[in-house]
This record gives C-alpha cells, structure tokens and sequence, in this order.
C-alpha cells in the first residue's frame, strides 16, 4: 500500500522524470534572473542620475557632451527621472526575488547574494549623487575646518559661494552634528582634493561611504555565524538591501562608517577583545554622536547574564570612560573641543509627514494656536518628553534582567529614538535594521517588517531632493498623478508579498519588540471584558502562531 499523500507522490515522480540538466538549468535561472533584474535596475539609476543628479552649480561636469544633452530640454530631463524611479522600483524588485535564494540551504546562496550585491552596486559607484546633498554639506564643513572655523559654532552658510557648491539650504545655518573622526576625513578629502575640485572630494567622500558599507558587511556576517543566525539572510537583509545601495553608495551618507565601527565593535565585545571593542565604540561615536546609544551594549555582550546591577555599573562607566575620553581627547586634537555634544540634536529641527512625532507635534501645535497662544513652547515641551520617554525605555532596556539578547536590546533602544525624532530621514532606519537583523530571535515575522520597512522608505527615498530645490517628481509632468502611480506600485509591491508570504498583522505586532508582551496583556483585557469568550482564542492563536515560528 502506498502511504502518504498522492499529490506529494505524483510531484515526486514528475521531478524525478524531469532530466537533471534542465533542473540545474532551472535552479542557475532563478539564481541569475534576480542579479540581472537588478543590474538593469541599477544602471537605470545610473543613466537617470546624469540628468537629474545633483553637481555643482559651476561644475565642469555639467558641460561633458552626455550631461549636457540629457539636461538640455525638459523632455529628456524627464526621462531621466522616470529612469531613476523605475530603477529604483526595479532594484527593490529584484532584492525581493533574491529572497528565494536566501532561505533555499543552497550552499552557493551566500555568494550568489555577495555577487549580486556587487552587480548592483557597480553601477551605482560612478552615478551622480541623488536622494540627498549631504556629501556637499560634507565638503563645505572640510572646507570650514580647513579655514580655521569650529562647524560646531557656525554654519557652512559662512563660507562664500556655499549655495553654488551644492549644500541644502535647510542645514546652512546649522551647526553639524558630526563628530570630530568624520570633521578631520572631512578637513583631509578638501586638503587631498584641492580648494578647486568639489568634484574629488565627493568621489573620494563617496569611497569612504562604500568602505563602511565593506566593513558593515564583514561584521555583519560575522556576527551571524558567530551567533549562530542564517549568514545568506543576513547578508540578504543587511548586505544587498536596495536601501544600503541607494543610501550609503549613491547618496553617500556617512552613517554607513558609523554602522561599521558600531557591528565590529559588537563583534569583538563578543569574543571578549573588550579594549578594542571600546576603541571602535568611540571612533564610532567620533564619527556621529548619536551612537552612544550602543555605549552600554558593549558591556552586557560580554557581562554574565546574571551580572548584578552593581557589576553592570562598573563594566558601563570602564566603558564609558573609555569611549568617551577617546571621543573628547579626539575633539581636542583636531581643535573642535566637545561641540558634539550640543550638535546632537541637530537633526531634530526638521520634520517628516511620516514621523510619528511629526503628526504630534501638528497635533500640539494646532489644539495651542486654537486657544490663541504661540504654540512653539508646547510643541518644545511634548517634544522634550517624548525624547525623555524614549530614554526611559531605553534605559529599561539597558537595565532589566530579563533574559533579552543584548543586541536585541539595542535595536529597540534604537528604534524608540528615532520613533521619538520628528525628523527620520530613509537612512535612519539603516541604523535600526542592520542591529536587528543580528538579533536573537530573528524569526519569520522579522523579516516581514523588515521587507515592509524597505518597501516604505524606498518608495520615500525616490521622492527625496536632487538637481535643484525640488525633488525626482517635480521633474515629472503631473506631480501629484506621479506620486499616486508611484505608491500604487509600493502598494503593489507590499500587497503581493503580504499575499505571497501569507502575513498576518497580528504575527507583525508580536515580531515588534514587546508585541507578544502587548498581546497577551490585550488578550487579558478582552478576557475579563468578554467573559473569557474572545481573549481565551487570541491567546490560543498567539501560543499556536508562536509555535510555528
């Protein structure tokens, strides 16, 4: 008698039929399709950057034959847009369809992650900066250092011919938020390139970007296998994420040296290298201060889980003390003091629709101005204590014996930080997932926010500044047509895999962190509410899904 089930005997028996040079053909298919979807992509990007990346207002550039033709009338400006927005979907795409490869056990998926990532990254090296000017706003702060002038006590609007050169005119007045590491590479790009070359010192600022982004990938896989997680996911979430490409390559933005400084020093607190560990902590908080927050991680990586409260004081102000007497004596080596400490908030003056503080604060300042009064102090206050809130649970999560992976623990600090910020720009969620993707547990439901946040931030990104004041869809006819189609097609995007990978909300809430906790208290509610007829099966549901993960 035949047992089991005969659907599962026919596909068997059809397989085995099948010539085993057409199922390697086959499998070499679904492994190339995805690298070369995302090459085309990527070089969409690139030849759309000609015409609508950001240069100089005087540079030579614009006067190369190709550069000059693409800008010459608006019709082919409009081209170029669409290209960089199709191939930005397209990149996003391809990542998704990569996700196969990742979760296959394919001893090759690994590498086949790794080279396809290098395919689309190629292209994206040479491309015209988009999405953001930050790498001009670096320029002018090496050239203010190398004038003599503190950037921390005065903006790059100091400097005359700032706004030809290419800086966003909302941070010229502001002081920088970077730290004294990132000013002196900022200080040597302008010495080495030259007063004339604004060009060069992009490229070269650009190349320090891709090697955070170089190092971020070692120790990310590192940390992986030394933790014992899926090393081809990881480098699937972390390594080839369009958001890494778009934001660290083409945009250039510095946060990817940071996040290199913050994995490696993880990854030598694990093996117990704890000097070193504290080294790279505090050339990571030189380079952007706000990585402070993963000061007291150092410490519990390489603490017993049992260490007493008065063992994690001392290890975190050995810790501290390290890492932050670095940062100081670095400050005053290259002359800026401890600027840094005030120009941490920085970021904080600007807000996004889609920052939660951000509809706060509309919120606070509408219900003020109702009542006749100026609403600034109120909308300063709320803000204030939002922050304070986001420190508290942050320093719940740093102190609380619960057995909660460490690491774990500073992605959460860090995702109530940026939820507090009215201000979070695309590329502060890369602080967040590269921490969080090296977690424990990294379940199913993970990846699923993750997916839904780069789907969500990508379709953002696209719509970020470029070539003049406006951004890629103020070059296109029809704005608001334009953005309707492009987040049909996020939506698109996020519906299909929702429907694909079978998601449930309520699996999304449990995989936020406390979300089983927030749950099973709701579960409770609805119990004592309902007289145990409703929370009694959410619960049951909860225990049965938690089981499957």
């Amino acid at each position: 008698m035949t047992t089991g089930r005969p659907g599962a005997v026919e596909a068997s028996e059809r397989t085995s039929r099948v010539p085993l040079r057409a199922r390697r053909l086959a499998q070499h298919a679904s492994r190339v399709a995805p690298l070369a979807m995302g090459t085309v992509a990527s070089s969409a990007i690139l030849v759309g950057s000609l015409g609508v990346g950001y240069l100089p207002g005087d540079s030579p550039i614009r006067q190369w034959p190709l550069i000059a033709t693409l800008r010459s009338t608006a019709s082919l400006t409009e081209i170029c847009a669409i290209a960089v927005l199709g191939g930005g979907l397209l990149l996003l795409l391809a990542w998704l369809r990569l996700r196969s490869t990742a979760r296959s056990g394919d001893p090759r998926a690994l590498r086949t992650i790794l080279v396809a990532a290098l395919s689309w990254c190629a292209p994206l090296l040479i491309a015209v900066p988009l999405f953001s000017r930050d790498m001009f706003s670096y320029v002018a702060q090496g050239r203010l250092m190398v004038q003599g002038i503190d950037p921390y006590s005065n903006g790059v609007a100091t400097l005359p011919g700032w706004f030809i050169l290419g800086v966003d005119p909302v941070w010229a007045d502001s002081p920088t938020p970077y730290g004294p590491l990132y000013l002196l590479t900022e200080r040597t790009v302008v010495q080495l390139a030259g007063w004339s070359s604004p060009e060069l010192s992009v490229a070269m600022l650009r190349a320090v970007s891709v090697a955070g982004v170089v190092v971020m990938a070692v120790y990310a896989l590192r940390l992986a296998r030394l933790r014992g997680l899926s090393v081809p996911l990881t480098a699937w979430t972390v390594v080839a994420n369009p958001l890494t490409l778009v934001l660290f390559v083409v945009a250039g933005h510095n946060d990817s040296v940071m996040l290199a400084l913050i994995l490696a020093s993880l990854f030598y607190a694990s093996t117990d290298r704890r000097v070193l560990a504290v080294v790279l902590m505090g050339a990571a908080i030189a380079v952007k201060p706000v990585a402070v927050i993963a000061l007291p991680v150092v410490a519990l990586l390489w603490l017993r889980r049992d260490a007493s409260l008065r063992e994690r004081v001392r290890a975190w102000l050995w810790t501290g003390l390290g890492a932050l007497g670095l940062v100081v004596a670095a400050g005053f080596a290259v002359g800026v003091g401890v600027g840094w400490v005030a120009a941490m908030i920085v970021p904080g003056t600007i807000m996004h629709w889609y920052a939660p503080m951000s509809l706060v604060s509309i919120l606070v300042s509408t219900s003020v101005e109702l009542t006749g009064h100026d609403p600034a102090a109120a909308v300063t206050l709320v803000k204030l204590l939002v922050l304070t809130l986001a420190g508290v649970v942050a320093g719940w999560m740093m102190l609380t014996h619960r057995s909660i992976d460490p690491v774990a623990r500073l992605a959460t600090a860090l995702l109530a930080f940026v939820t507090a910020s009215s201000a979070i720009h695309p590329w502060y969620a890369l602080w967040i997932l590269p921490v969080a993707a090296l977690a424990r547990p990294w379940r199913t439901v993970h990846v699923h926010l993750a997916v839904y946040a780069t789907i969500f931030l990508m379709c953002v990104t696209l719509a970020e500044p470029v070539e003049g004041n406006g951004g890629i869809l103020d070059q296109l006819p029809g704005r608001v047509a334009t953005i309707a189609a492009m987040a049909v097609v996020g939506l698109y995007v996020l519906l299909g895999y929702t429907d694909a990978e079978r998601v449930e909300v309520r699996g999304l809430v449990r995989g936020l962190p406390l979300g089983g906790e927030m749950l099973a208290r709701g579960s409770d509610l609805l119990q004592r509410a309902t007289g145990g007829r409703v929370g009694s099966r959410l619960d049951r549901r909860y225990v049965s899904a938690r089981a499957r993960d």
